[in-house]
């Protein structure tokens, strides 16, 4: 996993910096170590995977210029037969191939790479820093600027909390350089349209499993695979079991009170021939392991949490009684294939309620709330002349508009209209000294229906105009 950390100019409180490095720590317990250069800092925990010994330490250094890197360089092997006339290669990493592809390519080694990384390279020559991340943001990476406008970067955003104003992912599929984003691949661009028959189709995307598994096998440290039981899982277990030729080491979880999984893991693992674990986790474990799991994946965003609960706990338990320390899943399938994370979705509709339903439940201790943008739908759709809301406005002497608005209130949304109008500004603040009874209440939510009157965040076309606006007058986000 590893943890890269650098700040690209004038050095910081050095204790402050070297205590937002510790708190990733548990990313790469191997090993840790600090350079500091004549124009920054470069900072690297170590997990050991390719290149177990001393010399695949990073910061990798040539003729001055350093690189740390987060990552699996899917083909380094055949980079560095190709390279090797022109460089000496001290390692069996194979993250040391990156400063010769610098020197070699520049920043269109980028474009160049089959790979999953997050990467900060100090360039001697130039005097200058340039981070990239992979196309679609697999590995993490976050930026921001500290007080004197100097640049850091780090694999995690607890790592840059009190040294930067503001934390910010990094853009996937970008490098930084110069002081700007560029982006060298989109993750949203779509490739050639593959046409062809029902079983040509399939055929391909086996083919592509195979490879995808293939690359991922190829470990100095022992591996092993997380196995539900479900069709994506089993096939990356099934694959590896046959390209392997030997008996693969296999660990599935499951609660205590419904372990319904942990039957059909078994089934896979007995027909694959695995070295099969399982992890029975009771339902107070998981529960009391939820603070360290918020902690460890920096969110609290509700759907992210419940799927991490068991990821955390079996890789806690696989830590702890086994050697294996690099992972293979069915992660991502269901993102390819459109997968829900609820059982209380039938439709996108459902969806949206579940997930609005959960995040208040999430939002209610802290105080938090919802807020309303657009409020009065900048008049659209004849919100001001509506019957229902005229109708109810008029028991209290009020608007269509003063009726909405309270509504949102009694709904504990935060409205903030907008207006240039002084008469419109003095009706919107008038609306504290009334109040909507339930019958009035149950009306308006009948109104409902179930999509934005103002804009729907929903369509594409919208997000391609916001991302197009945002890409226009804020540049150094891309």
């Amino acid at each position: 996993m590893c943890s890269i950390m650098g700040c690209c100019g004038p050095m910081p409180e050095m204790a402050a910096f070297t205590e937002g490095f510790e708190r990733t720590r548990s990313r790469g317990p191997d090993d840790s170590r600090i350079v500091k250069l004549d124009d920054g800092i470069l900072c690297f925990h170590r997990l050991s995977i390719m290149g177990l010994d001393p010399t695949g330490m990073q910061p990798f250094e040539l003729d001055g210029s350093y690189v740390v890197c987060n990552g699996e360089i899917y083909g380094y092997e055949k980079i560095k037969e190709e390279l090797s006339s022109k460089y000496t290669f001290k390692s069996g990493s194979d993250c040391e191939v990156l400063l010769p592809l610098w020197r070699e390519y520049g920043t269109d080694m980028f474009k160049m790479l089959d790979a999953e990384f997050a990467c900060i390279i100090y360039d001697a020559e130039t005097h200058e820093f340039i981070a990239a991340r992979d196309p679609i943001g697999i590995r993490p990476l976050f930026y921001g600027y500290d007080m004197h406008g100097t640049m850091l970067f780090a694999s995690e955003a607890k790592n840059l909390v009190g040294l930067v104003w503001r934390v910010r992912p990094f853009p996937p599929g970008c490098y930084w350089k110069g002081g700007q984003f560029h982006r060298y691949a989109d993750p949203g661009e779509a490739g050639p349209v593959i046409r062809g028959t029902e079983d040509e189709i399939c055929a391909g995307i086996r083919e592509r499993l195979i490879k995808g598994v293939e690359k991922r096998l190829v470990s100095d440290a022992k591996v092993g695979f997380l196995l539900s039981g479900g069709l994506d899982s089993s096939l990356v277990c099934a694959i590896a079991a046959r390209l392997t030729g030997k008996k693969i080491r296999t660990f599935a979880i499951g609660m205590s009170g419904d372990a319904i999984d942990l039957g059909y893991a078994r089934e896979v693992a007995e027909f694959i021939g695995s070295d099969h674990m399982e992890v029975v986790v009771p339902v107070k474990e998981a529960v009391a392991a939820l603070s360290d799991v918020i902690a460890t994946i920096g969110s609290y965003d509700i759907t992210t949490v419940r799927a991490s609960v068991g990821m955390y706990l079996v890789c806690k338990a696989i830590h702890e009684q086994t050697d294996v320390r690099v992972l293979l899943t069915g992660e991502v399938s269901d993102e390819l294939f459109g997968y829900k994370y609820t059982d209380f979705a039938p439709s996108a509709e459902e969806f949206q309620k579940e997930a609005q339903k959960r995040m208040r439940e999430l939002m209610a201790p802290y105080g938090t709330r919802l807020m309303a943008w657009a409020p009065l739908a900048e008049g659209r759709n004849g919100i001001f002349t509506h019957p229902t809301l005229m109708a109810i406005g008029a028991k209290y002497g009020k608007t269509a508009a003063q009726t909405a608005l309270r509504f949102l209130m009694a709904e504990d949304v935060i409205a903030i209209p907008k207006s240039v109008h002084r008469e419109r500004l003095v009706e919107n603040f008038s609306i504290d000294d009334f109040e909507l009874s339930a019958e009035d209440l149950d009306a308006i939510r009948a109104l409902d229906g179930e999509k934005p009157m103002f804009a729907d965040f929903n369509d594409p076309t919208l997000a391609k105009f916001l991302l197009e606006y945002d890409a226009k007058f804020n540049p150094e986000r891309q």
